[in-house]
């Protein structure tokens, strides 16, 4: 029964760990503090009220991975970027892509 402390919902949180881990450098005190507050309170379960009726098996059944590389190119941003005098921000999987951007946003420091 999803929900209920199981050998898919361990395997579920070490593995979201050991890709919170796996990306050291890039996290916050803040995503730590959410991290030890998720290791503390462990995977929901049906006895949570707001849980309850949250079928989880479809989530603990996935196999989390590390996004994979980005594999846009400048030549790809400039064949469908809009022809038009503004700053570019290019986005891929919804993850700023600063290396495709412009460096130049005409901010003041």
């Amino acid at each position: 029964m999803a929900g209920f402390p199981t050998n898919s919902n361990s395997r579920a949180l070490q593995q979201l760990y050991s890709l919170f881990e796996a990306r050291g450098g890039e996290r916050s005190a803040h995503a730590l503090a959410h991290w030890q507050q998720v290791l503390r309170q462990g995977w929901p379960t049906r006895k949570q009220e707001n849980w309850k009726y949250t079928p989880l098996e479809g989530l603990l059944e996935q196999q989390f991975l590390e996004p994979a590389e980005n594999v846009f190119s400048a030549e790809q941003r400039d064949k469908l970027a809009l022809k038009i005098d503004a700053y570019c921000l290019v986005f891929v999987d919804g993850r700023l892509c600063p290396q495709l951007s412009d460096e130049d946003l005409g901010t003041t420091g």
